[in-house]
Formats: structure tokens, C-alpha cells, sequence
């Protein structure tokens, strides 16, 4: 049975299921006319309208031939649509009693089939051809009654009737089926498609988080090995340059001083020492910022807040520096009232040491003022210095390790401090605030969290 459906609508390989189906529904059109033929005979049926299903028969059975024979199934529709619409419908409306006989459901059959089967593009021209055709049979039928042919009984006129109905309802119910599964194949295959596709939209989403996430990590390490080449550069440099300069001065006053003491010069033995125990305090701090700096650029160093004293630690800061202050003629004037506050205490003494050694570099003959004060669960600290002061341009520029300015005595840094100073404050969960002007000082207060017994 496949065998004989797939000869009559051709293989799937050669044509498309809408070209099939029209071939096998040509092929019933065929044998339903042939059958109306038969019975028509045994009908009183006057001879004129006799041929009209042999007439039918021999269409149809052209429609196939060509349909068969050619490839382009939208030329074998146009074919089909227009020369039924033009012949078989009239040529039915005339032979069978116009509007009172079966044509109609001939029409409903042939949209059905435009409906159908025809491309969408052309769908419209050929309904509304068929309804300008209906319109016209319409009017032909009341101007001119005499050129349509009527049954000459009862049965015969019902009979036909009951032929058109039948073979409208078989081929309508077999184009319906046909195309709702046509398209039903089609919306799965359509379906398939936007499941491969939203598949594969969310592969190609997924890949390009992965890249750009990769592109973030390349970009960190990048970053990284930037900051880390400039660490090193910053390294070497202190080693070669600012590390060396303080060691020469302690190794020449060191001769010096050996030399005083031959001479018994003690002046001058005094006045050495002072400038030794300078520079090696000098030295002291500053290896202790390298230290600190090379710790946060491994990421090596650790935060332990405690209980701190603040008045205990700041003591053990200005005895360090009390001999330099002394030697520039500075007088450091400690108005520190009890404080205690929740903070790493290492590195606490480290932003004091920096912040009161910052002072003393940047002052000469003036007084550096040390103070503090409780503000809700924060503790401000303030050195405050009667200096050179900074003007508005190098205050923008303050963090720059780059722009090292010397001291009043010509001390020159390592452009450390205050970025240590900074990250300090920064990880103590504090802030770091500056005022200066050039000439009248400069003012570093940071903040603090309180210790809380809580």
C-alpha cells in the first residue's frame, strides 16, 4: 500500500509534502469524477450536462500529469488555481441550476485548496479572483436565466447534490488534515531549531563570561606584575641610592669621630655623635619602611587589632625622635589626653613614627603640636607642624613616591611614608585627612575606631 501511495504522489526526494499531497488528491478527483460519470447515466439528465464529470475527469487527470512531471510546485498551483477558478467553476454554475445547486460547496472546496496550498505571496489574488468570479456567475445567472441548465427532477438534482457535497467534504477533510500536519511537523522541527539555538546561545553566553572573566584575571595579573616591576624598580633604588648615601654619612662620622678622640677634641666628638645618632635613626626608619612597604607589596602582613594605649605608645615615638627635634631646634609639645583605641599596634607605631618624623623634616625652629580628641566611636589624631607647608599642587600630588622633596636640612626620603602611612589607616578601619598651606605649616589627623569593652 506505501508502495502504491508513494508511486501516486511521487518520492519524497523528488518533492515536498505539499507537492505530494496535491498529487494524490488529483488522482481522487480523477476517480471521484469517473464514478460520477457512471452514475450520472442512470440518471434523466439531459444529454448537454452529461459531460461535464467526463470533462472533469480529463482536467484533473492533466493536472496530474503536469503536477507529476514538473518540479516547481508554485507554477503547477498557479496553473491549477487559475483554470479552475476561470473554467470548472463556471462550467459547474451553468450545468448545475447556479446557486441553487451544488456549486457552492465546489467553491468552498477550492479555497480550501488556495488555502491550503498556495504561497502565501499569491494566496490573496487567487480569493479574491474566485470571490470576483462567484460575484460575476451571480449576475450572470439573473441577467441571462436561460443559459442555466436545471435537472428535470427532484431526485437527479439531489442526487448530483449529494455528489459535490461528499466530494467536498473527502477532499476539504483530506487538505485539512494534510496541512495541519504539514505544519505541525513544521512547528516541531521549528521548536528542535529554537532549543538547538537557545542551547547554543546559552553555550556561546557561558563562553563569553568565561573569557571576559579570564580577560579580568589576565587584566588583575597584569596589573599585578606592573605594580610588582615598579615594587622592584622602588627597591632597588632605595637599596642603591637612599640606604647608601645614610650608610656613608655614618661611615665618615664614625672616622671623624675616631679622629676627634685622637685629637681630644671633644667638642667637635659631641657635635659628631649627634649627627651619627641622627643618621642612624635616619637609617633605622628607614629600613623599617621597607620592611613594612616589602610585607604589603607580598601581601605578607597581618592586621591584629587590640587594646592600644595611645598615650603609652606615643611616648615611645617621641623618645626616638627627640634628639633630631632637638637638633633643628624643634620643640614637640605633647597634648595627648587618655585614649585608648581598638587598633594593630605595630602598625600604629609605624603611622606615628612616619607622621612625626614627616614633621620634623619639613620644620626648623618651630614647635610640632601632638593632640587628640574623642568623636563618637572614633579617636582623632593630630600632628600639627609650624613648617615649610605644602601648596595646592604638591598636596594633589602628595602620594606620588616619585616626587621626594628634601628637608630643611636637606633630609631627603624615600617617598615611603605616607603611602605606608595610608594603607595603615586604611586596614585599622580609620582615615587620613591633610591641611597645609605653603609657608604655614601642614596639619596630618587620622582616625581611629575607640576601644569598646562590648
Amino acid at each position: 500500500m506505501n508502495q502504491v501511495f508513494t508511486a501516486i504522489s511521487g518520492s519524497k526526494e523528488r518533492f515536498g509534502l505539499m507537492h505530494r499531497t496535491l498529487n494524490v488528491v488529483l488522482v481522487i478527483a480523477v476517480l471521484m469524477s469517473l464514478i460520477s460519470l457512471i452514475l450520472v447515466s442512470f440518471l434523466k439528465i439531459p444529454d448537454k450536462i452529461r459531460f461535464l464529470p467526463a470533462i472533469s475527469a480529463a482536467f484533473f487527470a492533466l493536472a496530474y500529469f503536469i503536477s507529476y512531471r514538473s518540479k516547481k510546485f508554485e507554477k503547477v498551483i498557479v496553473f491549477l488555481a487559475f483554470s479552475t477558478i476561470l473554467l470548472l467553476i463556471p462550467m459547474s454554475w451553468i450545468s448545475n441550476e447556479g446557486s441553487r445547486g451544488g456549486t457552492h460547496y465546489f467553491v468552498f472546496l477550492v479555497s480550501i485548496a488556495i488555502y491550503t496550498l498556495a504561497p502565501k505571496k499569491q494566496r490573496f489574488w487567487f480569493i479574491a479572483l474566485l470571490i470576483l468570479i462567484v460575484f460575476g456567475l451571480f449576475y450572470f445567472e439573473v441577467s441571462y436565466p436561460n443559459y442555466i441548465f436545471y435537472y428535470p427532477d427532484v431526485q437527479s438534482k439531489y442526487f448530483v447534490f449529494s455528489l459535490y457535497v461528499v466530494f467536498s467534504m473527502i477532499i476539504s477533510v483530506f487538505f485539512l488534515d494534510i496541512y495541519y500536519k504539514y505544519y505541525l511537523t513544521v512547528n516541531k522541527q521549528l521548536k528542535h531549531k529554537n532549543k538547538e539555538l537557545e542551547k547554543a546561545k546559552n553555550q556561546i553566553n557561558v563562553q563569553k563570561e568565561q573569557i571576559e572573566i579570564q580577560y579580568q584575571q589576565l587584566k588583575e595579573k597584569a596589573t599585578e606584575l606592573k605594580l610588582a616591576n615598579e615594587a622592584k624598580d622602588k627597591f632597588y633604588s632605595i637599596i642603591a641610592h637612599d640606604l647608601k648615601s645614610p650608610f656613608n654619612t655614618i661611615i665618615n662620622f664614625t672616622q671623624l669621630i675616631q679622629e676627634s678622640a685622637q685629637k681630644g677634641d671633644y667638642e667637635s666628638f659631641n657635635q659628631y655623635l649627634c649627627f651619627l645618632s641622627d643618621s642612624s635613626e635616619q637609617v633605622y626608619g628607614l629600613l623599617l619602611n621597607l620592611l613594612e612597604w616589602s610585607k604589603i607589596q607580598s601581601k605578607g602582613i597581618t592586621y591584629n587589632p587590640q587594646k592600644v594605649d595611645l598615650n603609652s605608645t606615643l611616648l615611645s615615638i617621641i623618645d626616638i625622635f627627640k634628639h633630631t627635634a632637638a637638633s633643628k631646634n624643634i620643640v614637640i609639645k605633647n597634648e595627648f589626653k587618655n585614649c585608648t583605641v581598638f587598633a594593630d599596634k605595630n602598625m600604629l607605631e609605624t603611622i606615628l613614627r612616619n607622621l612625626i618624623s614627616n614633621a620634623i623634616k619639613f620644620t626648623k625652629d618651630a614647635s610640632i603640636y601632638l593632640s587628640n580628641k574623642k568623636k563618637n566611636t572614633y579617636c582623632i589624631i593630630s600632628i600639627k607642624d609650624e613648617g615649610t607647608g605644602i601648596d595646592e599642587q604638591e598636596l594633589q600630588d602628595i602620594f606620588n613616591a616619585k616626587n621626594i622633596k628634601r628637608g630643611t636640612n636637606g633630609e631627603k626620603g624615600s617617598g615611603l611614608g605616607l603611602n605606608l602611612v595610608k594603607e595603615f589607616i586604611k586596614i585599622n578601619k580609620g582615615e587620613l585627612f591633610i591641611e597645609s598651606k605653603k609657608g604655614k605649616g601642614s596639619n596630618f589627623s587620622f582616625t581611629l575606631p575607640l576601644y569598646q569593652d562590648a
